[in-house]
């Protein structure tokens, strides 16, 4: 920028003398000053015009200065190595509904592996048996009891068969009380469908030893 400046301006003085040159041989006449002093005055002339330019150079070069723009600072961020211990669960996390739900479900999927499996003979005639038909449902209630503040119930449809020919489809219904943070089996009966339940005693004795 500077040096266009300086073209601009050595442009702008050669300009001014040869008008200033101009205007005096044209001011004079035939009675014009002599050589000489047309010489001084081109002299001061180019003078007074070359202190202008250094100003008008000077003026350039720091306003350039001002307008340029800061150098860019990027900024380093470490990352923190500063680690959260986890935190201590409480009593109060204990009964939240999610993990009271999450710990359920954990509870359910231990019951059907180990109910499943012993379905077919155990506790039954020979004439009778059973098998598992996914998937399971469950629910789960809040209660007045401080003790055991929820109730879950699972649901496990069954295949029922009579001499090895299928009969229908039956369930057996657990209850769990969550007492103590855990939990824990409280009964089972079988429904011979989805609203009837099977109170006989042989049938209840059965039902609950595949979850004891």
């Amino acid at each position: 920028m500077k040096f266009d400046a300086r073209k601009r301006t050595t442009k702008r003085l050669l300009a001014g003398v040869f008008l200033l040159f101009t205007l005096l041989l044209a001011g004079c006449g035939n009675q014009g000053p002599s050589e000489s002093e047309i010489q001084l005055r081109v002299d001061e002339a180019v003078a007074e015009a070359l202190a202008n330019a250094e100003e008008s150079d000077t003026s350039i070069a720091s306003t350039t200065t001002s307008t340029r723009a800061p150098p860019t600072t990027t900024q380093v961020v470490t990352p923190s190595t500063t680690t959260t211990n986890p935190a201590t669960t409480t009593t109060l996390d204990l009964l939240d509904p999610s993990i009271v739900r999450e710990r359920f479900v954990e509870k359910v999927e231990e019951e059907i592996a180990r109910v499943a499996p012993r379905l077919p003979v155990e506790g039954m005639s020979p004439d009778h048996s059973a098998e598992y038909q996914p998937p399971y449902l469950f629910d789960i209630e809040t209660t007045d009891s401080i003790i055991s503040p929820f109730k879950g119930t699972l649901v496990i449809p069954i295949l029922w068969y009579y001499q090895g020919e299928l009969t229908g489809l039956m369930y057996l219904h657990a209850t769990y009380n969550y007492t103590d943070f855990e939990w824990k089996f409280a009964s089972a009966v079988r429904y011979i469908d989805e609203t009837t339940p099977d109170l006989s005693a042989i049938r209840t004795e059965w039902v609950e030893s595949l979850f004891r």
